[in-house]
């Protein structure tokens, strides 16, 4: 691993480390309980972490992903962990069609909500965040 790589991953996990700390004291993961959650790249790395802890605290999720035998995995493991709901939509977001499409479909599921809780951008995929 080169030098410049091995600091930016050192870098990425005290960041991480310190975000973490930083919101442990005021998250109240009972306020997740039954919100809808869109987590794109979620049949592998980062989205498919954030989609099993947000399973976990009880939300009802929308994974988005390219691979649909790994998202069905990923879906059936966050109903078991105790996700109200676990929907998934197959889609290339690195296409304008797709990414349309599925903001159609996401409009329609989010009505009435206020937001979608995930926001940032990750290695595995982009976690959107929009108010509808």
């Amino acid at each position: 691993m080169s030098s410049k790589r091995l600091y930016l991953v050192v870098t990425v996990a005290i960041l991480g480390y310190l975000i973490a700390w930083y919101i442990s004291d005021s998250f109240d993961s009972e306020k997740v309980r039954g919100e809808r959650v869109l987590i794109c790249g979620a049949s592998t790395g980062i989205g498919e972490g954030l989609a099993y802890q947000y399973a976990r605290f009880g939300a009802k999720l929308v994974l988005v992903s390219r691979r649909k035998e790994a998202l069905e995995k990923v879906a059936a493991r966050c109903r078991e962990l105790g996700a109200q709901q676990a929907d998934y939509i197959i889609a290339d977001l690195s296409t304008l069609d797709a990414a349309q499409a599925m903001v159609k479909v996401c409009q329609n599921w989010f009505l009435g909500q206020k937001s979608i809780k995930q926001t940032g951008k990750g290695l595995d995929g982009i976690y959107i965040a929009a108010k509808l």
